[in-house]
């Protein structure tokens, strides 16, 4: 059980601190073979059934090929980062909510997913700045 406190008057997702009542403060979910560990900032699609859904029909549309690298923009737990990590070269993942990027971190090295890069910070800031890819920046 954790308690997600905010100061703000309107609805927010995120809250400025969490307080662990019950339990670690962590819940597991699981969406194809993957397993994720979540924590209450996290961003994480509600609904996984449908989730593995979409992500099965973004796979498909996107028609990835072993040498692609895709970007997983916003990529909250790296869900759909991990998903499409089996077919392709790499996979970049962005986001600002820095406990979704520690929760992706650590979804990736329980799966055994050696591809998945996260990167912890405002998307279009890690764009301007040059954020580091195989040498290049992306």
């Amino acid at each position: 059980m954790v308690n997600n406190i905010t100061s703000k008057l309107a609805n927010v997702a995120v809250g400025e601190t969490e307080k662990v009542y019950y339990g670690s403060g962590v819940f597991t979910e699981k969406i194809g073979d993957y397993l994720f560990h979540l924590s209450a900032n996290s961003f994480f699609q509600t609904n996984t059934r449908q989730a593995e859904t979409l992500y099965d029909v973004t796979k498909k549309f996107a028609e990835l090929k072993p040498s692609d690298v895709v970007y997983d923009l916003y990529c909250g737990t790296g869900a759909i980062s991990m998903y499409v990590s089996g077919a392709v070269k790499q996979v970049i993942g962005i986001e600002l909510i820095e406990s979704s990027i520690i929760n992706a971190r650590m979804n990736a090295e329980v799966n055994g997913i050696r591809n998945c890069e996260f990167i912890a910070g405002d998307l279009k800031r890690s764009i301007d700045e040059g954020c580091r890819v195989e040498g290049k920046t992306c």
